[in-house]
């Protein structure tokens, strides 16, 4: 994960500088990721391809204007977010939650302290307690453990001061340990 984080920071220096034709070889090495983070916020395959369509014009417009590309990884994941945050007003304001469809395979992948114990248990109760949380504790909980994002990129995402993701993480770990406790001894 470190060497191809690397090898998309020398691209993005690339891009950044005019060279063309690369900008295919970064979209393909990052999609994939782009596409996994858009099934577990949006929840619908279909918005999450349109999400990473989306998030792909928006950059290949906007590269030149990249002024760090060391964060590009922050950057992409935060055009996405404002794309899917974006789709979900225009498409499901006041329809309350889409059901999950496509994104339980996406979770075998999920780094949480507690995950080799909930695989052994059944993923379905990580899942289900990942899927409980409001959508901006997801979201921090998808970039930070899914992503790989530092805790710095994770707030430049989200707006918020590293200090403020580091507690926010701290009370949602708790909240998932509890629910997976609940869930794991009452099972």
């Amino acid at each position: 994960m470190k060497k191809r984080r690397e090898n998309e920071i020398l691209l993005a220096h690339r891009l950044r500088d005019g060279e063309s034709g690369l900008f295919d070889q970064f979209a393909s090495s990052i999609g994939t990721r782009l596409l996994q983070y858009g099934l577990m916020i949006c929840r619908r395959r279909d918005d999450a391809e349109e999400i990473v369509q989306d998030t792909l014009i928006e950059a290949y417009q906007r590269f030149p204007e990249l002024r760090a590309p060391e964060k590009v990884h922050a950057w992409f994941f935060r055009i996405a977010r404002n794309a899917c945050l974006m789709r979900r007003r225009k498409h499901w304001h006041g329809k309350g939650a889409v059901p999950l469809d496509d994104s339980m395979e996406l979770m075998d992948r999920c780094s949480l302290p507690e995950a080799e114990l909930v695989r052994r248990e059944g993923a379905a109760a990580l899942q289900q307690a990942v899927e409980s949380l409001p959508e901006d504790q997801r979201m921090l909980i998808l970039l930070r453990y899914f992503e790989g994002l530092s805790t710095e990129e994770a707030a430049e995402v989200l707006d918020m001061t590293p200090d403020a993701v580091k507690t926010k993480l701290y009370r949602i770990r708790g909240v998932i340990r509890k629910k997976l406790q609940t869930v794991l001894v009452t099972g």
